[in-house]
């Protein structure tokens, strides 16, 4: 599943080429992947891009906003003017709308933005701008990295929480944005076992774990994000994060770090695939 760099980077590319384009008609082919009105985006114009966790919010002109969640396979891609002339090819998207394409929003420009779903557990909500912070899924979230985690919020979340660390990362009312592939690249980072219980780490570990969620996060970004999976930008290309991993996907393999000669593991964890050095990861 995208997770925060991965999100940020739609929300990044949604603003360069939707933002100020004015929706001048909106075919929906899976009903049940939309709820709300969607008619009540026509003729609206994209005033605002934001990002909430893992959700993005496209705010309109006219009071409406359009909540969407990609979840595990769900892509945003924009094709017109403003598209570069030199991309790589991705054969699952060249030709667009296809099999998995579910909403298409036209632009008075004559640009279009495809929102394509392999797996259809993604959705996109039409509701008033002024109810975007009462969603569910917004008023449960924890601070997030980058916005509002302070450090003080951070060390405060280890003091009675006997949870494993991971899980607890992972956890989007306590810290919002972190998925698994940025835990385990975190923790591998911070020299923590992902099975440590929270409350045992000490002030200096929590300190150098804040400090790896921001890298590993911003790594993410600077990177163009993860493609592991399904993830590809809005111009349909994929990230690169997924060939500077330390530890996720590297079962079997050589730990990364220099001088520690350990072997990577995997377990599950709280039923996600937990990827850890169990030499130098204490």
């Amino acid at each position: 599943m995208p997770e925060l760099p991965e999100v940020e980077l739609l929300k990044r590319g949604l603003t360069k080429y939707v933002c100020g384009q004015t929706i001048s008609s909106l075919v929906v082919k899976t009903p049940r992947l939309v709820v709300g009105e969607f008619r009540q985006a026509i003729g609206g114009t994209i005033v605002q891009v934001r990002r909430f966790g893992k959700m993005l919010s496209v705010d309109l002109s006219n009071g409406w906003s359009i909540a969407i969640h990609v979840k595990m396979t769900g892509r945003l891609i924009y094709r017109g003017e403003k598209q570069p002339t030199r991309l790589s090819v991705n054969p699952d998207l060249e030709d667009l709308p296809n099999a998995h394409t579910h909403v298409i929003f036209s632009f008075r420009s004559g640009d279009r933005l495809f929102y394509n779903d392999v797996r259809k557990f993604g959705w996109l909500k039409f509701l008033p701008t002024s109810a975007i912070a009462s969603l569910p899924f917004v008023a449960k979230l924890g601070p997030e990295p980058f916005r509002n985690l302070s450090f003080e919020q951070f060390v405060r979340l280890f003091g009675k929480i006997s949870r494993p660390t991971k899980t607890l990362l992972m956890d989007q009312e306590r810290v919002a944005g972190v998925g698994n592939i940025y835990a385990n690249e975190a923790l591998f980072c911070a020299r923590i076992s992902p099975l440590r219980k929270a409350n045992t780490l000490r002030d200096k570990e929590i300190n150098t774990l804040y400090e790896c969620i921001l890298k590993v996060l911003q790594d993410g970004m600077n990177y163009g994000g993860s493609s592991t999976d399904s993830f590809r930008d809005v111009l349909g290309q994929k990230g690169n994060y997924q060939n500077h991993y330390k530890v996720y996907d590297r079962e079997g393999k050589r730990c990364k770090r220099k001088g520690c000669g350990g072997t990577v593991k995997k377990m599950k964890l709280s039923g996600r695939g937990t990827y850890w050095c169990p030499v130098c990861q204490r």
